[in-house]
């Protein structure tokens, strides 16, 4: 992993990282979160990945990622699933 960019937020209480990596076929982002929290040294539940992509063919991934300091400031930038409406309900 080469990281190209990393800024700590303190304002929002985040860090934003950008991350160029080589791989034969895409890691996915469980593999990505769990290299981020092994290398950062924080809970793999603090770490929100917003951007994995390559372009055809290539075997260079950019990613973008968001780690936060805590639960409770993750909470409350990231967007929650809403509740699903009861069936037959109008």
């Amino acid at each position: 992993m080469k990281y190209t960019h990393e800024l700590k937020n303190p304002l929002i209480g985040r860090r934003e990282v950008s991350i160029t990596l080589e791989a034969p076929a895409n890691p996915g982002i469980a593999k990505i979160t769990a290299d981020l929290a092994e290398h950062y040294k924080i809970s793999p539940e603090l770490i929100v990945i917003k951007k994995l992509q390559s372009g055809f063919g290539k075997k260079t991934f950019k990613v973008e990622a968001l780690m936060y300091d805590s639960p409770e400031v993750k909470k409350r930038f990231e967007p929650q699933p809403k509740p699903k409406k009861a069936a037959g309900a109008s």
